[in-house]
């Protein structure tokens, strides 16, 4: 499965429905920005597929928190 321009290789694996993978690609999109939104709302996505609903609730919540920081309005 190939990156595809302008998404993280996580929501790639997400949309495939391999959450395993968009979890391992997550984590190591998150070891060199772990700031990204994207990267930690693409982390809980794959944790929610994996049924780890504690785990991906506070993924969410940190992602909502950063998007709420980058918006440009």
């Amino acid at each position: 499965m190939g990156h595809q321009y302008g998404r993280s290789q996580a929501a790639v694996f997400n949309e495939a429905g391999e959450f395993e993978a968009a979890l391992h690609a997550a984590n190591e999109g998150m070891g060199r920005d772990g700031e990204t939104s994207e990267l930690w709302f693409e982390r809980a996505t794959a944790l929610a597929g994996l049924e780890r609903y504690d785990e991906a609730v506070g993924d969410f919540e940190r992602a909502q928190t950063l998007d709420a920081k980058d918006a440009v309005l």
